[in-house]
């Protein structure tokens, strides 16, 4: 076991492990009966899209900006948050309302669906994390994780894992008892948190992306040249990818931990979110200019799509296809990811 987890609990050892290699991947397993993309935006508004980037439907969501999205492992439930403090479920197929929480005392800053699709984790700008009965829309739990706002959240089986923007991972078993304290020493705090199959990406206030787990850490060569708002891997890890707030998004091998490439000048104001195709060849954009866009694997832009009016918060591909990465080279993984 590396030095980077404190532990408080060291019977937690072996389920940190298991959990890490069964659940951290991408949201490319998700079935869906066509490649769908999904969009939130400053304007109150999800949006569901054809691959080509035709508009499917457009929800009236949130009474303020909406600030993250979730699908169900199943592809059936679509899970928001939003800054009006609401976390809220809908119906995929036809965009119903199916219920509406009341969540937080603050903007909601992340959602994670537990794998059987039963519990719906959620984390907001008061610091808190609550878990939810996706049935009824009852608080089964809350914890008070995190000095400051919560940028990220896993549900997990028998465990939660959090990233605070006060620059730490902790991971908590289900009676919200904490487990591993993570400093990951970002310096200005953590602003993006990032899953793979056996263990997760952080990025900082200073532009450095970083990867945890078991039984290493890397800090990856290069900086984002501002804060790193976004970040997402492909299922094998083989890339990372990372928006900036200088509207940039920089592409990293995964195995050597370097910089590859970068494509400049994405988004005025910020690249807030970043999702990939399964095979890869699809890089899809969300900018604080309202844009989404889609570029190739080289970084040459293929469209571009006026998608919401105050910039967009998030974004997810779900695809009709399994991953190409098969499960004896993944080590067991079953995913999860959100972003």
């Amino acid at each position: 076991m590396s030095n980077w987890f404190r532990p408080t609990h060291t019977t937690a050892r072996s389920l940190v492990g298991v959990a890490l290699l069964t659940a951290i991947v991408g949201l490319s397993t998700l079935k869906a009966k066509a490649d769908t993309i999904v969009t939130g935006g400053a304007d109150k508004k999800v949006k569901l899209w054809k691959s080509d980037g035709t508009l499917i439907k457009a929800i009236d969501a949130h009474d303020g900006a909406v600030t993250v999205i979730a699908v169900s492992w199943d592809g059936k439930i679509l899970a928001t948050g939003g800054a009006d403090k609401k976390v809220k479920l809908w119906n995929v197929a036809d965009g119903t309302l199916i219920k509406s929480i009341d969540a937080h005392d603050g903007a909601v800053t992340a959602l994670s669906f537990s794998l059987d699709n039963k519990k719906l984790a959620s984390g907001g700008a008061d610091k808190k994390v609550k878990m939810w009965d996706v049935t009824n829309g009852k608080m089964l739990s809350s914890i008070d994780a995190h000095e400051k706002a919560v940028v990220g959240v896993y549900a997990l089986p028998q465990m939660t894992i959090t990233g605070g923007a006060d620059g730490h991972v902790k991971i908590w078993d289900d009676s919200g008892s904490s487990l591993y304290d993570i400093p990951t020493a970002h310096e200005g705090g953590m602003t993006a948190m990032g899953g793979i199959k056996d263990g997760l990406f952080t990025g900082g206030d200073d532009g450095v992306l970083k990867y945890w787990s078991q039984a290493l850490q890397v800090t990856y060569e290069g900086k984002q040249g501002t804060a790193i708002k976004s970040i997402y891997a492909l299922p094998d890890g083989s890339k990372v990818y990372t928006g900036g707030g200088g509207g940039t998004v920089k592409i990293w091998d995964g195995t050597t931990h370097k910089l590859l490439t970068g494509i400049d000048e994405v988004s005025k104001g910020g690249v807030n979110a970043i999702a990939v195709s399964p095979d890869g060849k699809l890089i899809l954009t969300g900018g604080a200019d309202g844009n989404v866009k889609a570029w190739s694997a080289d970084g040459k832009l293929l469209k571009t799509v006026d998608a919401h009016t105050g910039g967009v918060s998030a974004i997810l591909y779900i695809s009709d296809k399994k991953s190409d990465v098969k499960p004896e080279d993944k080590k067991a993984d079953a995913k999860p990811e959100v972003k």
